[in-house]
């Protein structure tokens, strides 16, 4: 079985552990941008990618096809809620709005899944179940927001899951065997959730080890009938 997950943060460190520990058949393959994952296994394969650059996907596709074979699943994990260097940070109200930091968060959480679909969507296994994922989150959710804020943010993950279901349509028709989905980790320790877990309550602050087992549970349950859902970490759906 081969996995690819976009993103050697902490969620996708973690699915990478959980898929190797659980699945002695499973070959995981791991990108990231600037800091290998801190894992090593004889069988994972770590991949530099800059997840927003298309040519970078199309020749990581490339590399995919000659030494990979087909994929089972593919996990983007890639994101950004802030960025200190670059003076990101979720918007609390409209005088805080800023439009070169709104084309970046916007480009950084949608641009991914889109190249990942384009260029390694071809390579899904058509004889079995295969799975495309991409780490939405809940505030994406346009029925589900009653607080405000966030604007860069939350309109990104409400992009993102746009793009999700107009692949997941496609794919229908290139290949019926493909399950698409939004998946919602919670609030996870992790980089990006650092600055707002002060105001989490702890029993809702996720261990990543925690957030990757809850999400291989749904992604090990995902149907072709299925697909073109959007899932919170416990398995409930949520509303787009």
């Amino acid at each position: 079985m081969n996995v690819i997950i976009l993103g050697a943060g902490a969620i996708g460190t973690a699915l990478a552990r959980a898929i190797l520990d659980t699945d002695p058949k499973a070959q995981c393959f791991v990108t990231y941008y600037r800091n290998p994952p801190n894992i090593s296994h004889s069988r994972l394969q770590a991949f530099q990618l800059d997840a927003l650059e298309e040519k970078s996907f199309s020749n990581f596709a490339d590399e995919i096809k000659a030494k990979v074979g087909p994929i089972k699943w593919l996990i983007n994990t890639v994101g950004i809620l802030h960025d200190q260097d670059l003076h990101i940070f979720p918007e609390k109200r409209l005088a805080d709005f800023d439009a070169a930091a709104f084309s970046h968060v916007t480009m950084s959480n949608i641009l991914p899944t889109v190249y990942a679909a384009k260029y390694l969507g071809r390579l899904f296994d058509k004889k079995t179940i295969s799975v495309f994922t991409s780490i939405s989150a809940k505030v994406g959710s346009i029925e589900d927001n009653r607080l405000g804020g966030w604007y860069s943010y939350r309109s990104s993950k409400a992009g993102l899951n746009m793009m999700l279901k107009n692949i997941a349509i496609e794919f229908s028709y290139t290949n019926k065997n493909i399950c698409v989905a939004a998946l919602h980790p919670g609030t996870t320790a992790s980089n990006l959730s650092a600055p707002f877990q002060k105001n989490v309550p702890p029993e809702k602050l996720f261990p990543p080890e925690f957030t990757a087992g809850k999400l291989l549970e749904i992604i090990k349950n995902l149907k072709p009938s299925t697909s073109a859902q959007y899932y919170s970490w416990d398995g409930s759906l949520l509303p787009w």
